[in-house]
């Protein structure tokens, strides 16, 4: 596998996440034990709604055969696969105090372009708490994904893009706020199954 067939994201901090565990994930996926994890691009994404899709299309290019953003969810008891995302926000201001802008149109959904449950099947076979999602929230997360989503579409990459949520890291002062927790090493499996599985 080249460098450019797998990029993979997170974010920085946000208010209420100060030390954001998909930014240590990312960073620790350099000396991971997946040769598929050490060879991909990574990126960390600012948690803001304007700047984050902006320096995600400049990463796409080239563009890579799989895309695999990450992102905290507080409600994430495992891995959290998001089937899809849409083109609204809440009211939440994103780490640089910004606010989203609302969109004209009405009320519109991206789906991910993969087989979700095959995925989730997979996880689960591995011992990994995996679970769907239709809602991928209102936050930059959901933003971001929503982009990625049209940017495959209206630019046609090849690019299989997927959205996964993922609680917090074992041991760490957000766990205690979190309904769940993960070892380093679990995400890296989790990334790895949903890489291997995206690059068929």
């Amino acid at each position: 596998m080249t460098a450019s067939e797998l990029l993979i994201t997170g974010f920085e901090p946000f208010p209420g996440v100060p030390d954001n565990p998909t930014m240590r994930l990312v960073h620790s996926l350099a000396e991971a034990g997946d040769a598929t994890l050490r060879g991909a691009r990574t990126l960390v994404l600012p948690t803001r709604y304007g700047h984050a899709p902006a320096r995600l299309a400049q990463a796409l290019e080239p563009a890579p055969r799989v895309l695999i953003m990450t992102g905290y969810s507080r409600q994430a008891t495992g891995p959290v696969i998001e089937t899809r995302a849409s083109n609204r926000c809440a009211a939440l201001v994103d780490a640089a105090g910004d606010l989203p802008t609302s969109p004209d149109d009405a009320l519109h959904h991206r789906p991910a372009p993969c087989d979700a449950q095959a995925l989730e099947k997979r996880l689960m076979r591995a011992g990994l708490r995996a679970e769907l999602s239709d809602d991928a929230g209102a936050y930059v997360c959901n933003h971001l994904y929503y982009n990625a989503l049209e940017m495959v579409e209206t630019r046609s990459l090849p690019t299989r893009a997927l959205f996964l949520h993922l609680p917090a890291l074992v041991g760490t002062p957000l766990a205690k706020h979190s309904a769940g927790e993960m070892a380093l090493h679990e995400m890296q499996q989790a990334l790895g199954i949903i890489a291997d599985e995206l690059l068929r």
